[in-house]
């Protein structure tokens, strides 16, 4: 009598070979998630802090323009050489003591030299203008705050007075650095540049607006 042969059970090479496929492109998935999700969450970071550090700069110049005094004309708000670095400035007339005696008068002022915007006061005989890189620090901005469309502005037709200023900061506000022709230190073109740190040092801008009580458009 014949013996029947015991059936034996297993994977062909080609079921394994599918099954290998199948968790491969399943664990490809949980990958790319997992990268996405940590990108989002180190984007988010990012801008969180560089918003927190632009607003602190901001911040503190439309505290000053708050307390500014005087008329638009000669004193209050006074800008120049906006987009130039280390020479601009932004000064706000400060009252010391009673609005008819002038002596002790000052000028407070801000400058970004590179990507720092630093603070000093002026007496009222040295007059209003720019800070030196050795002033105090009040943050970091990138290397295009204070260039066209974002120009701070003075509006001082009656019956309206106020004074507006955009400031633009990154994570890492020195990067990307261009060089000649809009062309990064690497070689890449700045655009590129810029499109590509979109993730790792993302840019924020903000925008405030003050009405200065001190001062008269007449």
């Amino acid at each position: 009598m014949p013996q029947k042969r015991k059936r034996q059970d297993g994977l062909t090479l080609a079921e394994l070979l599918i099954t290998i496929m199948i968790v491969g492109i399943v664990m490809m998935g949980m990958v790319s998630v997992d990268y996405a999700l940590r990108s989002s969450e180190q984007q988010q970071t990012r801008t969180s802090v560089a918003t927190l550090r632009t607003s602190a700069v901001l911040q503190d110049i439309v505290t000053t323009a708050t307390q500014a005094f005087g008329d638009s004309a000669t004193r209050c708000i006074q800008m120049a050489n906006l987009t130039t670095d280390a020479t601009n400035y932004i000064c706000m007339y400060r009252d010391f003591g009673t609005p008819s005696d002038y002596s002790d008068d000052s000028w407070l002022c801000y400058t970004r030299n590179g990507t720092n915007v630093h603070k000093c006061t002026r007496t009222l005989v040295s007059g209003k203008g720019a800070c030196a890189a050795t002033d105090p620090v009040t943050g970091a901005v990138t290397i295009d705050t204070f260039d066209a469309p974002d120009t701070p502005v003075v509006v001082a037709t009656s019956p309206d007075f106020y004074f507006q200023v955009t400031l633009k900061s990154r994570f890492d506000p020195t990067r990307p650095t261009p060089g000649v022709g809009a062309v990064d230190t690497a070689g890449a073109k700045y655009s590129v540049v810029i499109a590509q740190e979109y993730m790792i040092n993302p840019k924020v801008k903000l925008t405030e607006k003050v009405a200065p009580s001190g001062c008269s458009s007449q």
